[in-house]
């Protein structure tokens, strides 16, 4: 009998491979660590309605996945059970910043998303939870970060290293899960996260075993318990097969 509990997968560059699907073998193993008492979930940065809910009823997921970094957390059927927004004024101040130095920036509620061209004329007509920045290069993305490290109160990661992800001060994929481990009863050393980029760095930390995906940015590679191999490679079946099976 495995000692872990829970599996808590990232998306994008983790369990997506390069053609932004799961492959077979990744479903086949994450299905045999159910079997053996090890549940799954998603904690992603991305939107859970339409893509990721795809998923989740195609995994049959029961429990609560974590979205846009954590800033809002979705039952399996589909209902918001929490969502932490940005502020206002944050808001305008990181749209003041994207003018001035970002090539592309979005912007996310609970459910939907909003680019460059379309984000001026919603700015006021909505509840903000994640602001996203590209920046043109190196340059670009440090000077962007200067500028978000003067507004109180903001969480800032990335999925790339030439992105940066935006949300409010304590939110993340990490203090997620440390909170619905909490509601369930499972200690966090019987918890397995695997990502690639710093917005996953929080759940590898706080895990029992934090797994960095082949593919995964140096830094969160330097945190993790263990190294599989890339997304397009089936890493997690791979680290399921390690660590769950001792393969």
């Amino acid at each position: 009998m495995t000692k872990w509990r829970l599996l808590a997968v990232d998306l994008d560059g983790t369990l997506l491979n390069e053609h932004r699907q799961i492959s077979k073998v990744n479903r086949e193993w994450l299905h045999k660590a159910r079997e053996q008492g090890v549940d799954f979930t998603f904690a992603t940065g991305r939107l859970y309605p339409g893509f990721v809910q795809k998923f989740a009823t195609e995994l049959a997921i029961t429990k609560p996945i974590i979205s846009l970094n954590g800033s809002a957390i979705w039952s399996c059927e589909g209902k918001l059970l929490e969502f932490y927004p940005l502020e206002k004024s944050q808001v305008h101040a990181m749209y003041t910043i994207a003018k001035q130095h970002a090539s592309h920036y979005w912007v996310c509620t609970e459910k939907d998303v909003f680019y460059d061209d379309t984000f001026a004329e919603e700015i006021d007509k909505h509840t903000f939870a994640k602001f996203g920045f590209v920046a043109h290069d190196a340059d670009s993305l440090a000077q962007i970060k200067k500028q978000l490290d003067a507004i109180p109160n903001l969480e800032v990661t990335n999925t790339h290293p030439l992105n940066l992800e935006v949300n409010p001060q304590g939110i993340s994929k990490g203090n997620a899960l440390r909170t619905l481990c909490q509601q369930w009863n499972i200690p966090t050393d019987t918890l397995i996260t695997i990502g690639d980029s710093l917005n996953d760095t929080s759940m590898l930390k706080l895990a029992g075993m934090g797994v960095a995906m082949g593919n995964a940015q140096d830094e969160v590679k330097a945190i993790a318990n263990h190294i599989t191999s890339n997304n397009t490679e089936d890493g997690v079946a791979k680290a399921i097969q390690t660590i769950i099976f001792s393969l």
